[in-house]
């Protein structure tokens, strides 16, 4: 069996690439921006825009194809995200209004993630799903109380 077999689910080494990577994702080598590269739609954002504010209703989700941008909690907290790395999910998943605001820190380029897309993503790229539940719980473990 070849190293790359073991870090399938199912094989002898199911949870043996746990502690050799950063998420799901790196498992079987996929990067999340050619997903977003295939996005149906981009939001190109300069530098300082607020993308949404804390409270907001929201219709999508966003990657980051280039750039970065700020998550800023209520609570005062900050994380900065960049390619590859998602954000606004939760509006997604439950429909309920942002838990933060989000500002574009370098001019960045988004891919919109509408709930059909999104949706369309989890059946057909389980990988995608799992980036997305991994990014949530990291963001939530880490989160100040």
């Amino acid at each position: 069996m070849s190293r790359r077999d073991e870090d399938r689910p199912g094989a002898s080494g199911e949870l043996a690439w746990a502690g050799r990577t950063r998420d799901a994702t790196e498992v079987w080598g996929m990067k999340l921006p050619g997903l977003f590269l295939n996005a149906k739609t981009f939001q190109e954002v300069p530098a300082g825009t607020l993308i949404f504010e804390a409270g907001a209703s929201g219709t999508a989700m966003f990657g980051i194809v280039e750039g970065e941008v700020e998550v800023r909690l209520p609570n005062g907290a900050v994380r900065r995200l960049g390619p590859g790395e998602t954000f606004g999910e939760m509006a997604i998943v439950d429909s309920s209004p942002r838990s933060a605001t989000v500002v574009a820190v370098t001019d960045t380029k988004l891919a919109v993630i509408d709930r059909r897309t999104f949706l369309f993503l989890v059946h057909e790229t389980p990988t995608f799903a799992l980036q997305v539940m991994s990014s949530m719980a990291q963001r939530l473990r880490v989160e100040p109380q």
